[in-house]
């Protein structure tokens, strides 16, 4: 049986796929045409330089790649997608089964029924993406929109989340402290904090996210006596770093509980 490849057989057979210059594939990606000259959602290179898709890639079976893939449209896998390379997808991504994956980007929404995995790159996210397993990210974590998890979340690098984060179980987190890493240590002034600011309970309006009944500072407040602790979110709205009020109240604690002290000497 003959072989066709490393053949020149494009005057031969009018219907096979040729590339939009009409002329062989050397470096580089070129677009894929058939025979009559129509474009195809497909632009192909070498090994070395992988393939993009313009429109959606839908897969029934399981997707293996060793290259990038680059998806103008959405991505639909019902088998396991194994990528060696980068994903970056324009659309909206759905699988039904496991994801792993260098680095993974989409802009659109994502649902993945199965375990995502990513070895050593970083989840790059843009909608709302329901993840319905454990989800394992060697990389950061990006999220602009809202991200559900169904199973754990373990992510070795930096994680960013531009939206809201709901967390129904444990939040369990340490934060660096260590004394090598810190200059200009002094005590704190805490009686201009205590003088300042005041604890009040409210209801969270339409203007809010949230609802019902709550209890902390006003933010508005807490910019006069602390500025770094306050931040003016993406809605032009202003947030409080309330962990970091915690050595304030403590430090006034100990001054309160040296006062009693005197007191019950005298």
């Amino acid at each position: 049986m003959s072989s066709l490849q490393n053949n020149n057989i494009n005057t031969t057979y009018d219907g096979l796929l040729k590339f939009v210059d009409n002329e062989g594939l050397v470096t580089g990606q070129k677009l894929v045409t058939d025979g009559l000259g129509s474009s195809t959602a497909l632009t192909l290179g070498p090994i070395d330089a992988g393939a993009s898709i313009t429109g959606n890639i839908t897969s029934t079976g399981s997707i293996t790649s060793d290259i990038n893939i680059t998806a103008g449209g959405n991505l639909t896998v019902s088998g396991v997608t194994r990528l060696n390379g980068n994903a970056i997808v324009s659309g909206d991504l759905q699988t039904l089964s496991n994801i792993s994956a260098a680095d993974f980007t989409f802009t659109g929404s994502g649902s993945v029924a199965g375990s995502l995995s990513l070895s050593t790159g970083t989840l790059n996210v843009g909608g709302f993406t329901d993840l319905g397993s454990n989800t394992t990210i060697g990389g950061s974590l990006d999220v602009v929109g809202t991200t559900t998890i169904g199973g754990s979340l373990d992510v070795v690098g930096n994680t960013t989340i531009g939206g809201q984060l709901n967390v129904s179980g444990d939040v369990i987190a340490f934060s660096t402290s260590d004394r090598r890493k810190k200059d200009n240590i002094k005590p704190l002034n805490v009686q201009p904090v205590f003088d300042g600011i005041t604890g009040y309970e409210f209801d969270w309006n339409e203007k809010s996210s949230l609802s019902g009944k709550s209890y902390g500072f006003i933010a508005q407040d807490v910019q006069k006596v602390l500025p770094e602790l306050v931040k003016e979110c993406d809605d032009g709205y202003l947030a409080v770093d309330y962990i970091k009020i915690i050595p304030f109240l403590f430090e006034k604690v100990k001054q309160l509980t040296e006062e009693v002290n005197k007191l019950k000497q005298q």
